[in-house]
């Protein structure tokens, strides 16, 4: 299903957005000049991404650190994967295609 997210001025402004997608918590990022869209949930413990810190296409948990990239949903390689004791299948969280139409901000969940 396809959803209307914001316009990109606000994206581009905001530079991170949370947004309902039905059921699903979605975070929806600006990087490198276009959206990219994630689950809202940090897969060490399930808390939202959304609250924490965004910085050049990565956003860090707020809760214990776990960094996560918007491009792809992988969590970034660093010393916090080891001292959180993140299993190798929750290196990622999901992601959905982002894109631009009319100068509006779009996701398909």
């Amino acid at each position: 299903m396809r959803y209307l997210v914001c316009s990109m001025i606000t994206l581009t402004e905001r530079q991170k957005v949370k947004f309902q997608a039905g059921p699903r918590s979605v975070l929806v990022a600006l990087a490198e000049g276009k959206p990219f869209a994630i689950a809202d949930k940090c897969p060490h413990m399930g808390f939202p991404l959304s609250g924490g810190k965004y910085e050049s296409g990565v956003i860090r948990c707020k809760e214990h650190g776990l960094e996560v990239d918007v491009r792809t949903g992988s969590v970034v390689d660093s010393p916090k994967v080891a001292f959180l004791k993140i299993a190798p299948s929750d290196m990622s969280v999901r992601s959905y295609p982002a894109f631009v139409e009319n100068g509006n901000v779009y996701i398909e969940v």
